[in-house]
């Protein structure tokens, strides 16, 4: 015998559960935030996305050059649509010269062999003189377009920090500590995270 139709919708649902950080229900968006922090073995030292805070293997990353943070593979299809927002603290110190910092900030589609970029977009540039040291947070917002993840595929956030005039040990860090313990030169919060806008099912 065939189930009621008021029994069938229940029956045919999606099966998982999913929360949100906060919902924008006029654009049907549901936010979700990822600490950024990293992991080191006697191989490799990775980047990652995170729900979860925990202690990072370094609280900063020290002059960075170019960094993918990976949430892992997505078990079902979700659809990313909207504005994220990215908060990355700094610490800048010159070494006795000026110098200038910006990072820029990508969101990509990884599917294991091929990236596909989705979003650019490049932060303030923070400057101090050769005696100052400059510490801040970058509150950044990259406009994703709707793009749809299969399963297997991975949500990864791309940072190219550009360090200008800086001396020869450079003079740059950024923060990735989740627990956000204090940083070297007292650099007082090293907790970043991105919040990333799913759209959600009807």
């Amino acid at each position: 015998m065939s189930l009621p139709p008021k029994l069938t919708k229940f029956t045919t649902a999606r099966q998982s559960i999913i929360s949100y950080d906060w919902v924008d229900d006029a654009d049907g968006t549901g936010f979700v935030g990822y600490f950024l922090f990293g992991t080191e073995d006697n191989t490799a030292k990775d980047y990652h996305l995170g729900r979860n805070a925990v202690y990072s293997e370094d609280i900063e990353v020290l002059d960075g050059t170019d960094e993918d943070f990976d949430l892992t593979p997505f078990n079902n299809p979700r659809t990313i649509k909207g504005t994220a927002i990215l908060s990355v603290p700094y610490n800048l110190w010159p070494d006795n010269q000026v110098a200038s910092v910006y990072i820029t900030c990508k969101i990509r589609k990884w599917d294991g062999s091929t990236e596909t970029e989705l979003a650019s977009v490049i932060s303030s540039t923070q400057s101090t003189t050769a005696t100052v040291v400059k510490q801040g947070v970058w509150c950044i917002r990259i406009d994703i377009p709707e793009t749809l993840f299969r399963e297997g595929e991975t949500l990864r956030l791309n940072i190219v920090p550009s360090v200008v005039g800086a001396g020869a040990g450079k003079s740059f860090r950024y923060g990735i500590d989740p627990k956000n313990r204090t940083g070297v030169t007292t650099n007082p919060i090293t907790e970043s995270k991105i919040f990333i806008p799913f759209k959600i099912d009807n």
